[in-house]
């Protein structure tokens, strides 16, 4: 989300850098036909220069701006692919995790199957040891019959 929010911000400067450059087109083209008009007046050559000034100093903070913005957009830039770089090492290692869940998921089956047999051994021994007992049993009673 964070990074939707920071392209839509990337998005944004990217359009008013286009309308600050249209502005300034427009407004340097006013003045240029200001300055035309005013300069045909003597009377009227010191008003002219102030605009001309004037209207070249908010030029100039516009570039400083557009300047600014860029070095935001450029910064958010690197933001964004240091986010996706992150992003990028989150997913491999949640597959590495999901890879060792199965690896252990594995090995406990395998565990379980182990456990399973050795009891199955250990009943087989208690009824050999039973039979065993039984047999020898009856061996000794039949020596004290004789």
């Amino acid at each position: 989300a964070r990074v939707h929010a920071h392209l839509d911000e990337l998005r944004n400067l990217e359009e008013s850098k286009v309308r600050t450059s249209q502005l300034k087109d427009e407004m340097l083209s006013r003045v240029e036909g200001r300055i035309s008009e005013l300069e045909r007046g003597a009377a009227k050559a010191e008003e002219v220069s102030s605009l001309k000034s004037d209207l070249l100093s908010r030029v100039e903070k516009h570039a400083a701006e557009l300047e600014r913005l860029d070095e935001k957009r450029n910064d958010l830039a690197k933001y964004k692919n240091e986010l996706l770089s992150r992003a990028e090492e989150h997913v491999r290692e949640v597959g590495r995790a999901a890879e060792k869940e199965g690896q252990v998921r594995a090995f406990s089956l395998e565990m379980e199957e182990r456990v399973r047999e050795y009891e199955a051994h250990i009943v087989e021994r208690k009824k050999i040891s039973e039979r065993l007992k039984g047999e020898i049993a009856e061996a000794a009673l039949a020596r004290l019959v004789q």
